[in-house]
């Protein structure tokens, strides 16, 4: 904001169409620079969201297993404590 776009305002405020021109170039490049760092952090972003993703489910899945090892231990003690 301060080294692009302020410049051009006051230049603009100023009515110096000339220094607004002269000014492009640098704003230009600004621009170009902030949409490539905005494009690197929204592909860090969704790299990090999808790697959360798949250790959520890699999570839930043990669980689940977790889960169905505990029931059937459950069962198989309920099986041996009637049959005792």
């Amino acid at each position: 904001m301060n080294d692009g776009l302020r410049p051009q305002r006051q230049a603009l405020m100023e009515g110096s169409a000339q220094a607004f021109t002269d000014r492009l170039p640098e704003v230009e490049q600004l621009t170009r620079q902030f949409y490539d760092d905005a494009v690197v952090f929204f592909s860090a972003a969704e790299q990090h969201g999808s790697d959360l993703y798949d250790d959520f489910f890699e999570l839930a899945h043990v669980l689940e297993t977790s889960m169905v090892v505990v029931l059937v231990v459950a069962v198989l003690t309920i099986i041996l404590v009637l049959w005792g």
